[in-house]
């Protein structure tokens, strides 16, 4: 605060500010940002989740394994008309049903809302877009060879991942979110690229990187590309519903 007071009284100059110290030029969404950042401070989000790298105080007292989950990268990860509906009414989606802690139902008003999403997608760079999926797969080939990759014979995502009513058999502290849900809830976009190194996105995170480089790609399926093999997962997961 005080640092701040210092560069507002150092401001007050009847000189014209080059345009190069223009915080609005320099960072055109600091405003989202900002304005995020106070509502999500004045509602304690940090009590429960890791945002900006800081946070999750309830971890020592409901364990690692059971503490919400890590929000940084989330603008980039989530589908803004998913997120908003969320936040709308959060007992409306299970999506780690194995964790007891529930996020409140705050009765945020849209404006509200749309100030989360709004934070969150500037501080991931990526614009707070309304959109849809797209209404099938690539194909059928490309949804089969997902199938396999996401199989026990080669990344068995079900055995740590949910689907639907399908849990997987390794103990609740090992699972990871519902699938089924992906097509609603994932950018389609960032899905691909998620699935290829998820430690990029969110340091620490239990899901193993399957295909962080060229080399980690399976040799004998779909020619070795590790692009195409990210986006059959893809398009397997955006098969999958509730």
């Amino acid at each position: 605060q005080i640092h701040a007071l210092v560069l507002f009284l150092k401001g007050m100059k009847k000189e014209e500010v080059p345009e190069r110290y223009l915080m609005t030029k320099l960072y055109p969404r600091q405003r989202e940002i900002d304005d995020g950042r106070r509502f999500v401070d004045r509602l304690s989000c940090k009590g429960c989740h890791t945002i900006e790298g800081e946070g999750r105080l309830i971890e020592p007292i409901v364990g690692s394994d059971k503490a919400p989950p890590v929000l940084d990268g989330i603008g980039a990860r989530v589908r803004s008309d998913w997120m908003f509906h969320f936040l709308k009414d959060p007992t409306s989606t299970k999506i780690r049903p194995w964790i007891d802690v529930r996020m409140p139902t705050f009765h945020f008003s849209d404006s509200q809302a749309n100030t989360v999403i709004q934070y969150f997608s500037a501080l991931d760079k990526v614009p707070p877009a309304f959109s849809t999926s797209p209404a099938a797969p690539s194909s059928p080939e490309m949804v089969a060879v997902g199938a396999k990759l996401a199989s026990p014979d080669y990344f068995s995502c079900f055995s740590c991942h949910i689907q639907g009513e399908k849990t997987p058999l390794s103990s609740p502290e090992q699972w990871g979110p519902d699938l089924a849900l992906a097509r609603e809830r994932i950018r389609y976009e960032f899905i691909s690229e998620w699935v290829k190194d998820p430690q990029r996105f969110t340091p620490g995170v239990k899901m193993p990187a399957f295909l962080p480089t060229d080399d980690a790609a399976v040799p004998d399926i779909l020619g070795g590309s590790r692009q195409k093999q990210a986006e059959a997962l893809r398009d397997y997961l955006m098969s999958l519903r509730k």
